[in-house]
């Protein structure tokens, strides 16, 4: 029976966390993993939202995909923003995690680093691209093939690099930390604009 008691603080009839941490085990054990049923459960609160929890549905994420977004958007529930930010920005997505910084203030990921994974991605991207023209211009069966001019035409336009959509982002709030930096012996600012973190206040809209 105790272990079917809300905790202090937790809403009437919740499960007791380690029974939580049971149900979530017994439907990932292998080699048959229940997922249907771990999404019912997640569906109807029968597990609750917590840290715990989601970072539980994180690690299963690799066998079960869409625990990755039940985790998000549990920690969203949370109102735990750092810990999404902290996830996008691991799992390489610095739009989202630009986002999530800017909307709520986040401090736990620097606009520093959101640059930094959004250059490296687009690097490891460009270096993908080099890699598959050089296996094209060694085929000699298809090197000199063009696709048919329908094909030409539907053709999509050429999407902006992560670092530029990022840095669009990103942009007012390294304005304004640029603004507010101090010069240093050469007139130009100092390198602080890159470890400032994003603030979201919307009487300053200001880095911090």
């Amino acid at each position: 029976r105790a272990l079917t008691m809300p905790r202090p603080g937790e809403p009437a009839g919740a499960i007791h966390p380690e029974v939580q941490a049971l149900l979530i085990d017994l439907c990932t054990m292998p080699p048959s993993p229940d997922y249907y049923s771990l999404h019912q459960l997640l569906m109807y609160r029968v597990v609750h939202d917590s840290t715990p929890v989601a970072l539980r549905l994180l690690q299963i994420a690799a066998g079960y995909p869409p625990a990755f977004q039940a985790a998000v958007d549990m920690l969203g529930r949370l109102r735990n923003y750092g810990a999404m930010a902290d996830i996008y920005s691991r799992h390489r997505m610095p739009e989202r995690a630009a986002k999530i910084a800017i909307m709520h203030g986040v401090t736990s990921v620097s606009a520093a680093q959101l640059l930094e994974l959004a250059a490296m991605i687009d690097d490891e991207a460009a270096e993908r691209e080099e890699q598959r023209k050089a296996r094209d211009f060694m085929d000699p069966d298809g090197f000199d093939d063009e696709p048919p001019p329908e094909q030409m035409k539907l053709k999509a336009p050429p999407q902006r690099s992560v670092f530029a959509q990022v840095y669009a982002m990103l942009q007012p709030y390294l304005a304004i930390a640029r603004e507010g930096s101090p010069e240093d012996d050469d007139g130009g600012t100092t390198a602080t604009t890159t470890t400032t973190r994003m603030h979201a206040d919307p009487a300053s809209s200001r880095l911090r």
